[in-house]
């Protein structure tokens, strides 16, 4: 009896036992409620999110320069307003040019004011911020009254979309500038059918900034494009693209240092002209139209090494129509001289 006992006994302490060691392994046997997380839980837990947390307003610290002569512009007021809403972000530049925002990456559009007046920002006016952290942005800006409005239909729109990457020296920019042309449209499944519309018509830039040389662009018509890169200061370059409804346009390139030139307007009798209006055409697109100053000087910067010609006008003058051979990283002096009458020279 007394054995008997013993083996029961045996079996009841193996049983606690058994249920002692389940417990403590967190098995909640029997449905028994936890008082501690499972392990992997716990290590879910302790594991760093590896999802990039979500980006809120940061300062960014814009330099606002004079278009022409690259001097620090005060007083300016910079807005940053989202596509479609009313309410901006503003800033008003000190006397080193530079305004501090808050802001947030997405999609911006940048307007800037000097003592009421508007100014116009001879690079693009369309921000894409991806990732806060980068240096500084310039906005080039001038009196509106200085830049000649664009005469130009606007592009056709649709569902198409163009990406690239693009490099310089082997390393990704910041700073990207990405301006479209349409040159036409195709014939589904054919080759290009209509290469060239009247004149190729540019679509507003878009500057891209932290995205790491990458770039997108939605809600394009169908057709062939040349597209100008720009990265400010430092490289452009223009190339084609086809898009369609089913494929995007891949419009990406490595860049080469960027190309200038600059000179002085006159008419034959050597008197300076201001306010000559001077575009420069590379592979028949006009890629920028500038102002002359009040002493005939002007520039123009960021464009690709090779031929450009360019156009002078003014009203009241016969025009000039130079072709200059541009070399990367360099700039190109180059004179204009216009025929004028007497009552439109600057004595």
């Amino acid at each position: 009896m007394s054995r008997a006992r013993l083996l029961i006994g045996l079996a009841v302490g193996l049983g606690l036992g058994a249920l002692a060691y389940q417990w403590a392994a967190h098995d909640r046997p029997y449905g028994a409620p936890s008082r501690h997380r499972d392990a992997g839980v716990a290590a879910a837990a302790a594991a760093p999110d590896a999802s990039p947390p979500p980006v809120g307003d940061a300062a960014m610290t814009i330099a606002v320069v004079d278009a022409r002569t690259g001097a620090p512009l005060p007083d300016v007021t910079i807005e940053l307003r989202r596509p479609g809403e009313a309410l901006a972000t503003t800033a008003i530049s000190g006397g080193d040019g530079l305004a501090g925002l808050p802001i947030a990456a997405g999609r911006w559009q940048v307007a800037a004011r000097r003592g009421g007046a508007p100014l116009v920002l001879t690079e693009a006016a369309d921000w894409t911020i991806d990732a806060l952290a980068v240096p500084d942005p310039i906005v080039r800006a001038l009196p509106a009254a200085d830049v000649p409005p664009p005469e130009l239909p606007p592009a056709p729109t649709g569902h198409g979309t163009l990406v690239g990457e693009v490099t310089l020296a082997g390393a990704r920019p910041y700073d990207l500038i990405v301006t479209p042309f349409f040159l036409g449209d195709y014939g589904p499944g054919r080759p290009v059918v209509r290469d060239r519309v009247p004149a190729p018509l540019p679509l507003p830039p878009r500057r891209f900034l932290g995205t790491a040389g990458r770039f997108r662009w939605d809600g394009l018509a169908p057709g062939s494009y040349a597209v100008w890169l720009v990265v400010p200061d430092r490289g452009a370059a223009i190339v084609r693209a086809t898009v369609t409804a089913d494929l995007a346009g891949n419009a990406s390139a490595a860049l080469a240092p960027s190309a200038s030139v600059s000179g002085r307007a006159a008419d034959d009798r050597g008197a300076e002209l201001g306010g000559v209006t001077i575009g420069a055409v590379v592979d028949g697109l006009t890629l920028a139209t500038v102002a002359s100053d009040a002493h005939g000087t002007w520039v123009i910067p960021d464009l690709p090494a090779g031929a450009a010609r360019l156009v002078a006008s003014s009203p009241g003058c016969i025009g000039d129509r130079p072709t200059v051979t541009l070399t990367a990283g360099q700039r190109t002096v180059q004179a204009l001289g216009l025929l004028c009458n007497a009552a439109t020279s600057t004595p």
